[in-house]
Protein backbone atom coordinates (compact mmCIF):
# COMPACT_ATOMS: atom_id res chain seq x y z
CA UNK A 1 0.00 0.00 0.00
CA UNK A 2 1.21 3.61 -1.17
CA UNK A 3 2.09 5.92 1.98
CA UNK A 4 0.10 8.79 1.99
CA UNK A 5 1.28 12.24 1.58
CA UNK A 6 1.48 14.56 4.44
CA UNK A 7 1.06 18.47 3.49
CA UNK A 8 0.38 21.33 6.34
CA UNK A 9 -2.08 23.92 5.21
CA UNK A 10 -2.16 27.24 7.12
CA UNK A 11 -5.41 29.24 7.26
CA UNK A 12 -7.26 26.17 6.87
CA UNK A 13 -10.40 27.00 8.91
CA UNK A 14 -12.41 29.12 5.82
CA UNK A 15 -12.62 30.57 2.24
CA UNK A 16 -9.29 29.50 -0.27
CA UNK A 17 -8.10 27.62 2.41
CA UNK A 18 -10.94 25.57 3.30
CA UNK A 19 -11.66 24.77 -0.21
CA UNK A 20 -7.70 23.67 -0.69
CA UNK A 21 -8.05 21.49 2.58
CA UNK A 22 -11.16 19.39 1.05
CA UNK A 23 -9.40 18.52 -2.00
CA UNK A 24 -6.45 17.80 -0.39
CA UNK A 25 -8.51 15.49 1.97
CA UNK A 26 -10.61 13.87 -0.84
CA UNK A 27 -6.95 13.13 -2.69
CA UNK A 28 -6.20 10.56 0.65
CA UNK A 29 -3.50 13.46 2.07
CA UNK A 30 -2.85 13.88 5.79
CA UNK A 31 -3.19 17.43 6.38
CA UNK A 32 -2.07 19.37 9.31
CA UNK A 33 -5.07 21.97 9.06
CA UNK A 34 -4.09 25.04 10.80
CA UNK A 35 -6.44 27.62 11.81
CA UNK A 36 -6.79 30.52 14.08
CA UNK A 37 -10.51 31.06 13.94
CA UNK A 38 -13.00 27.77 13.45
CA UNK A 39 -15.73 27.79 11.47
CA UNK A 40 -18.90 25.64 11.70
CA UNK A 41 -17.86 23.65 8.27
CA UNK A 42 -14.36 23.29 9.33
CA UNK A 43 -15.27 21.84 12.35
CA UNK A 44 -17.54 19.31 10.49
CA UNK A 45 -14.69 18.35 8.66
CA UNK A 46 -12.72 17.89 11.00
CA UNK A 47 -15.12 15.39 13.00
CA UNK A 48 -15.85 13.31 10.23
CA UNK A 49 -11.95 13.20 8.80
CA UNK A 50 -10.50 12.10 11.88
CA UNK A 51 -7.92 9.83 10.09
CA UNK A 52 -7.09 12.79 7.66
CA UNK A 53 -7.21 15.94 9.35
CA UNK A 54 -5.51 17.36 12.49
CA UNK A 55 -6.60 20.81 13.23
CA UNK A 56 -4.01 22.92 15.15
CA UNK A 57 -4.40 26.56 16.36
CA UNK A 58 -1.85 29.33 16.18
CA UNK A 59 -1.76 32.40 16.22
CA UNK A 60 0.80 34.02 13.87
CA UNK A 61 1.01 36.96 15.05
CA UNK A 62 2.00 36.12 18.60
CA UNK A 63 6.29 35.58 18.35
CA UNK A 64 6.06 33.16 21.85
CA UNK A 65 3.27 30.83 19.97
CA UNK A 66 4.79 30.88 16.92
CA UNK A 67 8.20 30.16 18.02
CA UNK A 68 6.58 26.75 19.94
CA UNK A 69 5.26 26.00 16.25
CA UNK A 70 8.25 26.28 14.76
CA UNK A 71 10.20 24.21 17.26
CA UNK A 72 7.64 21.51 16.57
CA UNK A 73 8.10 21.26 12.79
CA UNK A 74 11.59 20.19 13.47
CA UNK A 75 9.60 16.47 14.67
CA UNK A 76 7.53 16.29 11.87
CA UNK A 77 8.10 15.42 7.75
CA UNK A 78 6.03 17.29 5.27
CA UNK A 79 5.74 16.53 1.22
CA UNK A 80 4.06 19.84 0.83
CA UNK A 81 3.20 23.07 2.47
CA UNK A 82 0.64 25.62 1.46
CA UNK A 83 0.82 29.06 3.13
CA UNK A 84 -3.16 30.63 3.28
CA UNK A 85 -3.18 32.15 6.30
CA UNK A 86 -3.59 35.88 5.65
CA UNK A 87 -4.82 39.07 7.86
CA UNK A 88 -5.69 42.70 6.37
CA UNK A 89 -4.10 45.86 7.35
CA UNK A 90 -6.48 47.66 9.02
CA UNK A 91 -3.70 49.73 10.90
CA UNK A 92 -4.92 53.18 9.53
CA UNK A 93 -7.74 52.95 12.09
CA UNK A 94 -6.33 50.97 14.62
CA UNK A 95 -4.74 53.22 18.34
CA UNK A 96 -1.48 51.59 17.27
CA UNK A 97 -0.42 51.98 13.62
CA UNK A 98 3.00 50.87 14.19
CA UNK A 99 1.84 47.18 16.33
CA UNK A 100 -1.03 47.08 13.80
CA UNK A 101 1.34 47.00 10.68
CA UNK A 102 3.64 44.72 12.55
CA UNK A 103 1.31 42.16 12.72
CA UNK A 104 0.26 42.24 9.44
CA UNK A 105 3.36 41.20 8.13
CA UNK A 106 4.14 38.78 11.33
CA UNK A 107 1.27 36.78 9.94
CA UNK A 108 1.32 37.47 5.75
CA UNK A 109 4.81 37.35 5.29
CA UNK A 110 7.50 36.66 8.33
CA UNK A 111 5.50 33.47 9.90
CA UNK A 112 5.04 31.63 6.36
CA UNK A 113 9.21 32.39 5.29
CA UNK A 114 10.34 30.87 8.72
CA UNK A 115 7.87 27.94 8.27
CA UNK A 116 9.27 27.35 5.34
CA UNK A 117 12.89 27.37 6.53
CA UNK A 118 12.27 25.01 8.63
CA UNK A 119 10.26 22.23 6.38
CA UNK A 120 12.70 22.75 3.76
CA UNK A 121 15.49 21.46 5.82
CA UNK A 122 13.30 18.18 5.76
CA UNK A 123 12.14 18.25 1.90
CA UNK A 124 16.08 18.93 1.33
CA UNK A 125 16.99 15.54 2.49
CA UNK A 126 14.37 13.79 1.12
CA UNK A 127 15.14 15.31 -2.21
CA UNK A 128 11.65 16.84 -2.82
CA UNK A 129 8.69 18.53 -1.74
CA UNK A 130 6.14 21.02 -3.05
CA UNK A 131 5.53 25.21 -1.77
CA UNK A 132 2.84 27.15 -2.47
CA UNK A 133 2.31 30.72 -1.04
CA UNK A 134 -0.76 32.59 -1.74
CA UNK A 135 -0.69 36.30 -2.48
CA UNK A 136 -2.95 38.57 -3.91
CA UNK A 137 -3.55 40.78 -7.00
CA UNK A 138 -3.18 43.32 -4.68
CA UNK A 139 0.52 43.03 -5.43
CA UNK A 140 0.07 43.83 -9.38
CA UNK A 141 -1.89 46.45 -8.96
CA UNK A 142 -1.12 48.19 -5.61
CA UNK A 143 -3.09 48.03 -2.20
CA UNK A 144 -5.02 51.33 -1.33
CA UNK A 145 -3.15 53.87 0.21
CA UNK A 146 -5.60 53.16 3.46
CA UNK A 147 -4.33 49.58 3.44
CA UNK A 148 -0.71 50.01 1.93
CA UNK A 149 0.62 47.28 4.31
CA UNK A 150 -1.26 44.15 2.77
CA UNK A 151 0.30 44.77 -0.43
CA UNK A 152 3.47 45.28 0.84
CA UNK A 153 3.19 42.40 3.17
CA UNK A 154 1.82 40.03 -0.25
CA UNK A 155 4.88 41.29 -2.04
CA UNK A 156 7.88 40.31 0.52
CA UNK A 157 5.97 36.42 0.48
CA UNK A 158 5.99 37.19 -3.35
CA UNK A 159 9.57 37.59 -2.85
CA UNK A 160 10.72 34.85 -0.66
CA UNK A 161 9.12 32.45 -3.94
CA UNK A 162 11.71 33.30 -5.77
CA UNK A 163 14.39 32.91 -3.35
CA UNK A 164 13.51 29.36 -1.83
CA UNK A 165 12.59 28.32 -5.37
CA UNK A 166 15.98 28.94 -6.18
CA UNK A 167 17.50 26.99 -2.93
CA UNK A 168 15.12 23.99 -4.00
CA UNK A 169 15.54 23.30 -7.51
CA UNK A 170 18.71 21.72 -6.70
CA UNK A 171 16.89 18.86 -4.19
CA UNK A 172 14.28 18.95 -6.27
CA UNK A 173 11.83 21.19 -4.22
CA UNK A 174 9.40 23.32 -6.36
CA UNK A 175 8.03 26.63 -4.93
CA UNK A 176 5.22 29.03 -6.62
CA UNK A 177 3.30 31.08 -5.53
CA UNK A 178 -0.93 31.55 -6.85
CA UNK A 179 -2.19 35.40 -6.56
CA UNK A 180 -5.65 35.08 -6.40
CA UNK A 181 -8.07 38.05 -7.87
CA UNK A 182 -11.21 38.86 -6.44
CA UNK A 183 -12.38 35.73 -4.73
CA UNK A 184 -16.23 35.15 -3.25
CA UNK A 185 -15.67 34.74 0.08
CA UNK A 186 -16.23 36.27 3.43
CA UNK A 187 -12.97 37.94 3.08
CA UNK A 188 -14.68 41.10 1.73
CA UNK A 189 -17.12 40.95 4.09
CA UNK A 190 -15.32 40.56 6.91
CA UNK A 191 -13.49 43.80 6.04
CA UNK A 192 -16.44 45.53 4.45
CA UNK A 193 -15.90 46.14 1.02
CA UNK A 194 -18.79 45.95 -1.25
CA UNK A 195 -16.72 44.41 -4.66
CA UNK A 196 -19.91 45.04 -6.88
CA UNK A 197 -18.20 48.07 -8.94
CA UNK A 198 -14.66 46.37 -8.73
CA UNK A 199 -15.96 42.88 -9.80
CA UNK A 200 -17.20 44.82 -13.44
CA UNK A 201 -13.29 45.41 -13.68
CA UNK A 202 -12.23 41.77 -14.08
CA UNK A 203 -12.36 41.15 -17.82
CA UNK A 204 -14.53 37.85 -16.82
CA UNK A 205 -16.49 40.06 -15.00
CA UNK A 206 -17.45 37.93 -12.19
CA UNK A 207 -15.37 37.03 -9.39
CA UNK A 208 -13.64 33.81 -8.28
CA UNK A 209 -14.85 31.17 -6.62
CA UNK A 210 -12.52 29.90 -3.64
CA UNK A 211 -12.80 25.76 -5.32
CA UNK A 212 -11.55 27.26 -8.83
CA UNK A 213 -7.72 28.61 -6.57
CA UNK A 214 -7.65 25.52 -4.72
CA UNK A 215 -7.74 23.36 -7.69
CA UNK A 216 -4.86 25.70 -8.73
CA UNK A 217 -2.96 24.86 -5.85
CA UNK A 218 -3.55 21.31 -5.81
CA UNK A 219 -1.85 20.95 -9.55
CA UNK A 220 0.96 22.84 -8.06
CA UNK A 221 1.33 20.65 -5.29
CA UNK A 222 0.26 16.79 -6.61
CA UNK A 223 0.57 17.05 -10.43
CA UNK A 224 3.65 20.10 -11.57
CA UNK A 225 6.76 18.54 -11.67
CA UNK A 226 9.00 21.06 -13.59
CA UNK A 227 7.09 24.55 -12.77
CA UNK A 228 8.68 26.48 -9.75
CA UNK A 229 9.85 29.81 -9.07
CA UNK A 230 6.46 31.26 -10.60
CA UNK A 231 4.02 34.00 -9.54
CA UNK A 232 0.77 32.67 -11.11
CA UNK A 233 -2.46 35.15 -11.42
CA UNK A 234 -5.81 33.40 -11.04
CA UNK A 235 -8.00 36.42 -11.44
CA UNK A 236 -10.06 36.24 -14.70
CA UNK A 237 -7.91 38.44 -16.89
CA UNK A 238 -6.04 41.02 -14.80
Amino acid sequence: MQKRKKILITGAAEGIGLEILKLFIENNWLVTAHYYYKTEEFDEICSKYVDSVTPQKIDFSSEEELNIFLISLKDHHYDALVNCAGIFDFSMTSENRIESIFKTLMVNTISPILIIEELIKTMKKNQSGSIVNISSVGVKFGSGSDTIFYGVSKSGLEASTRTFAREGAKYNILVNTVRPGITNTEFYKKIGKDLTERVKLIPLKRAAKANEIAEHVYFLVAVNTFMTGEIISVAGGE
